[in-house]
């Protein structure tokens, strides 16, 4: 299904100063409430005690700006002229008056907690606003009473650390390259995607001048020279107080270097040539160089060696069996087209042969790449080389211990680095890996699969997406020493699919740094990914900072997780289920997470540890801090220990809900607040030996079974050390041949006929060639809630079904089906039901006769020569989903009742007759449905544009102020409106039938009392979906007895992701939102269309009117859905 987007708007708060200080006291409330102003005579910074009144006003605590700057070693001066102070903090250049509630630095508008305000002719701002805009720390000290106010240089200095203690600096100042005039430093910053930075020659007064990715080749008395590889691999240069950027040259370039009085570069632009310029961009010269051209293809026969030259291939690299080549000091320019043409696709390929390169420079002439990098049983070492171009993943298939050291490895969107599948001791270590593309990321940068003893040490990895993947029975591995730099969509640690013996140590991990504001509304990144089974390995001293979901543990056993440290700093307006987590355990058993520290920086925050479904674990010494919920139990979390935590500063300090059996002894829940413990619906919990600080209140309501402390302590106890007590169960790689063990792997020809199959197994995987065939068989899903089951057919692998049943629990456990990379599938007179995916991402797939009842959705992504036929889908979220598609076959397909995923129908389409034309079974018909409107920017731009091509629509509208005459315009012009409920808030909505109905009736009396108008239609927030399906099925009870249908729709344009700019220009946008309608359409006679109207949806409206030309050019009428 479509993917998450990453969410990109910036927020302020503050970064508070928290590592050591355990079991301090802090609460960023009381800096923007004011509280602890009116009682605090001290402020140090620095460590150094300040002079400085601080007063209480407006909500927040002020201070003096001048005075407050001054201290933080910023410039400041007062423009009389504009009334408007100006700050000069290193690069940083920003103004701030008393009207304004946001200040401009370097073009990021960042918004102030409350507007600043003239006292005694003096301007006070924030404190909170003041430290943050120049990228400093705050912390309260409940003891002395003191605000401590840290500089970004020290901050970063003493809290940007790895797990070992070692500053990042430190580490930095490997890979990065600094240029030093003994006034100011320049260098690409690698912790903010390679941008372009200065600071003082002391290192303070760090920031960004530049925010692309940047390669700096030098510097002289007024100029930095940059190749910005972002955009181009153009040569640039500004001056070094940040102004007169100048494009220097339009070649795009392979290497540059500064001389005397001018620049030489390696230009790609007509295939590699030397030039030169003057530093101004003039007088472009070419100069003379020797260049081997290669017109065809460089085949290597025997062992060839080059060295110190530079190459331009026209052709493909072929390594024959048992030869060898070598590069060193070797420029290597492979020809894969220009700009203007596609990239051609050109072939480094070597097959039981060897490949050396050193100290060389690989490359294609094209933007986007185009060069394809495989290797099968061969040596391959690469080391102290610059690799770009590359088109996809290089390939290492059964290598014997290749090896890529002190590399700078420039990637792209769509592709990664390395794949490594079934190879051996792969060694990989002081590289720097580059995503060249802002605003996108790669596809996974490392993927290990079956790979042995691999070691991953002491790279940066810089903006990739998926950044290091254990999978597929990887063992024996280790990831130590990294440090991983970018946005909210990186998966950064991922271990998954019976990927054991591995260990995770000593990462260093920072996502959303941007120029020192480190506070996001980010919703998807994810530190470190545990997903497998019985998998025994080690994660220890990793450092998390600013992860959404900083580790994810599902599917586990026998792991431990032991003194990582993360510290969560984003704003998180969302539920304890749904909201940012430290750590979120499901479906795990028989793990230790010891000796860990868990910290929100903005207080009230997300959750800390969060159990599911997880049983015999052991949770002790750790140091939890700040989070909104402190320790969670859910749903049959049984037998765990949970010992010697400190929980402070928490809204809760425990939720145990339908669990039980466990032992909750010798922790120390400690809060200035009044905080409750919450313990219902469960059976015999130990609760002994625990502190409880004299705000804390318990009350008898929230206890169910045992659960009061009769033995309380007086006194906190003592943070430990937690020592190791589990033995780490030894992983064995499963045989493929062993259907008795947690996966089952068909790597040959398997059949299962006549049969009932209890399915047994976590993943089964048909692949290399492997057939499997299932004939006149029912295959159930499972019973056991360890695993969600998924049969994946990958790696040409085929899949045969006839005459049989796939049946999903629709209670229990899903079941998923994924056809991708070459594999096949054929489908003969079979049925599916309850499954949650159903995927095919390959060609040829077959399915003829088949029925799916229940299953969410049945998907085709990038498919060819698919057959299709006569297959009936009934009762599904989204139906027959078929995305481009060539060569293809689909014809006499059903669907009944999409957009209805549980539960009885509850309308059923029928053929109309509708302005004197009937529109039957085979008539394709678009219901274009516009949610969470009306908005007075945007509703009326699609009103016009409705009433341009003479189409209906239905509005499902929400309670809107100040906008009533255009909701009477909706209904003037022939729209329908449906019912979006009056609240559109999830929780109010799905926790009680009381509150669903009493919302219902409020929108409906809304819009009837206000408009005149009476609707009989109804779309879930969410859709309905988003809920279980009792949820569901009471609430369409409801629904049903007060005259309502629901609807939810079968294809989306997806406008909610907040950050749509990430891909491309406004036109590329439009034309990406249209295409995700118009390119799902096929097979579907009835569309029901997903797009919003609320303020900032400009480009939902730009796209309105190409879907509707595309729509009629395929054969649509259009309606409304009170004529479904």
């Amino acid at each position: 299904m479509i993917k998450n987007f990453r969410a990109a708007t910036r927020k302020t708060a503050c970064l508070f100063f928290t590592l050591f200080l355990v079991l301090g006291t802090f609460n960023i409330s009381n800096a923007s409430s004011g509280e602890q102003g009116l009682y605090t005579t001290v402020i140090t910074v620095d460590g150094k005690k300040a002079e400085i009144d601080l007063t209480s006003g407006d909500r927040s605590l002020y201070v003096p700006a001048e005075k407050i700057y001054t201290l933080l070693g910023a410039r400041y001066s007062w423009d009389s002229l504009n009334n408007q102070a100006i700050i000069q903090y290193g690069a940083k250049s920003f103004t701030i008056s008393e009207q304004a509630n946001e200040i401009n630095i370097n073009g990021k508008l960042v918004r102030l907690v409350s507007k600043p305000l003239m006292k005694n002719n003096a301007l006070m701002i924030p404190l909170i606003s003041a430290v943050e805009s120049v990228g400093g720390g705050l912390e309260w000290d409940e003891v002395s009473k003191t605000w401590k106010v840290y500089s970004r240089n020290l901050l970063e200095d003493t809290v940007d650390k790895m797990g070992d203690g070692k500053p990042i600096k430190e580490k930095l100042a490997k890979y990065e390259k600094y240029f030093d005039d003994g006034n100011y430093i320049f260098w690409s910053s690698l912790r903010d995607g390679a941008s372009l930075y200065r600071s003082d020659s002391d290192g303070s007064h760090s920031g960004r001048i530049i925010d692309t990715a940047t390669e700096v080749i030098g510097m002289d008395t007024d100029y930095v020279y940059f190749i910005d590889i972002s955009q181009g691999n153009f040569i640039y240069r500004i001056k070094k107080d940040g102004t007169d950027l100048k494009k220097l040259s339009d070649d795009a370039i392979e290497s540059a270097w500064l001389e005397a009085d001018s620049i030489q570069f390696y230009s790609k632009r007509d295939g590699l040539a030397l030039y030169s310029i003057a530093k101004d961009g003039s007088e472009k010269r070419e100069e003379t160089a020797e260049i081997t051209v290669m017109n065809k293809d460089w085949v290597v026969n025997g062992n060839v060696s080059v060295s110190d030259k530079s190459i331009l291939l026209k052709g493909n690299l072929i390594i024959n069996k048992s030869s060898s080549l070598t590069l060193n000091n070797v420029n290597l320019v492979i020809d894969c087209g220009n700009v203007s043409v596609t990239p051609v696709e050109r072939r480094i390929e070597a097959n039981s042969s060897s490949i050396t390169i050193k100290d060389s420079r690989i490359s294609s002439t094209h933007p986007e790449g185009g060069i394809r990098f495989s290797a099968t049983s061969s040596k391959v070492k690469i080391e102290s080389s610059r690799i770009s171009g590359l088109k996809e993943q290089m390939k290492l298939l059964q290598c014997d211990s290749p090896k890529l050291t002190n590399n700078y490895i420039i990637d792209s969107v769509g592709n990664g680095v390395i794949q490594s599948d079934r190879s051996k001791s792969l060694f990989f270590k002081d590289n720097v890996v580059i995503n060249k593309t802002r605003g996108a990321v790669p596809f996974i940068t490392l993927q290990l699969s079956g790979t042995q003893d691999a070691g991953i040490v002491d790279n940066v990895f810089v903006d990739q997406g998926e950044c290091i993947f254990f999978t597929q029975q990887t063992t024996g591995s280790a990831a130590v020493n990294n440090l991983i730099f970018g946005d909210d969509e990186m998966l950064c640690l991922s271990l998954r699919h019976e990927a054991g013996n591995n260990t995770f140590y000593n990462n260093f991990i920072q996502l959303n740094y941007d120029d020192g504001y480190r506070i996001t509304d980010g919703l998807y990144s994810i530190g470190i990914l545990s997903d497998t089974l019985d998998a025994t390995s080690v994660f220890e001293k990793n450092v998390i900072n600013n992860a959404a979901k900083a580790i994810s543990i599902q599917n586990l056993k026998n792991c431990i997780y032991d003194s990582n440290r993360v510290w969560l700093q984003l704003a998180d307006n969302r539920n304890d289920r749904t909201g940012n987590k430290c750590l979120d355990m499901q479906y795990s058993h028989h793990c230790e997470i010891i000796n860990n520290t868990f910290t929100s920086w903005l207080g009230e925050n997300g959750s800390g540890l969060q159990l599911f479904y997880s049983t015999d674990n052991r949770i002790e010494g750790n140091s939890i801090k700040g989070l909104k919920y402190g320790l969670e139990l859910w749903n049959a979390s049984d037998s765990n220990v949970i010992s010697g935590i400190h929980i402070t500063d928490c809204s809760s300090y425990i939720v145990i809900d339908e669990s039980n059996r466990n032992k909750v002894i010798q922790n120390s829940f400690v809060s200035n607040k009044k905080v409750k413990i919450y313990t219902y619906n469960n059976g015999e919990n130990e609760w002994s030996s625990n502190f409880y600080s004299d705000s804390f209140t318990q009350e008898p309501h929230t206890h169910y079974g045992t659960g009061s402390d009769k033995t309380p302590l007086s006194r906190a106890n003592e943070l430990i050390a937690a020592q190791r007590q589990f033995s780490t169960k030894k992983f064995t790689p499963y045989d493929s041949k062993d259907s008795d063990k947690g996966n089952h792997y068909v790597y040959d020809s398997e059949t299962w006929k006549d049969e009932i199959i209890d399915w047994n197994w976590h993943y089964m995987r048909v692949m290399d060639g492997g057939i499997l065939t299932i004939e006149n068989t029912v295959v159930n899903a499972p019973v056991s809630y360890d695993s969600e089951p998924e049969l994946t057919v990958e790696r040409g692998g085929t899949l045969i079904l006839r005459n049989s049943r796939i049946l999903a629990d629709p209670f229990g456990m899903p079941f998923h089906i994924s056809v991708s990379d070459g594999a096949t599938i054929v489908a003969e007179n079979c049925s599916f039901e309850y499954m949650p995916s159903f995927e095919i991402m390959s060609s040829g797939a077959v399915l003829n006769n088949c029925k799916f009842n229940n299953c969410y959705g049945i998907d085709f992504f990038d498919s060819t020569n698919l057959t299709i036929q006569n297959c009936k889908i009934t009762n599904s979220f989204f139906g027959l989903s078929i995305g481009d598609t060539d060569n293809s076959d689909i014809k006499g397909n059903e669907e009944e009742n999409i957009s209805i995923m549980l539960g009885d129908p509850v309308q059923e389409p029928v053929a109309v007759n509708n302005a004197g034309k009937e529109k039957g079974k085979n008539q394709k018909i678009a219901y274009i449905t516009i949610d969470d409107g009306p908005s007075r920017s945007i509703t009326p731009i699609n009103l016009d544009t409705l009433k341009k091509y003479n189409v209906k629509a239905t509005f499902y509208v929400l309670l809107r102020n100040g906008v009533d005459d255009i909701y009477k315009r909706i209904i003037d012009e022939g729209h329908a409106i449906g019912n979006h409920s009056y609240s559109h808030d999830y929780d109010y909505l799905y926790n009680s039938l009381e509150n669903f109905k009493s919302d219902v009736l409020k929108a409906r009396n809304f819009i009837r009392n206000k408009f005149n108008y009476t609707t009989t239609l109804y779309r879930f927030p969410g859709g309905s979906g988003s809920r279980s399906k009792d949820v569901i099925k009471a609430r369409a009870e409801i629904l049903a007895n007060l005259g309502y249908k629901y609807f939810d729709w079968n294809v989306t344009m997806a406008d909610t992701d907040p950050n749509l700019k990430k891909y491309g220009t406004e036109e590329q946008i439009v034309n990406l939102l249209a295409n995700n309608i118009l390119k799902n359409t096929k097979g579907k006679n009835k569309l029901v269309i997903l797009m919003h109207d609320s303020d900032g949806k400009k480009y939902s409206a730009k796209a309105l009117p190409i879907i509707i030309e595309g729509l009629r050019e395929q054969g649509y009428e259009f309606d409304v859905l009170t004529n479904y």
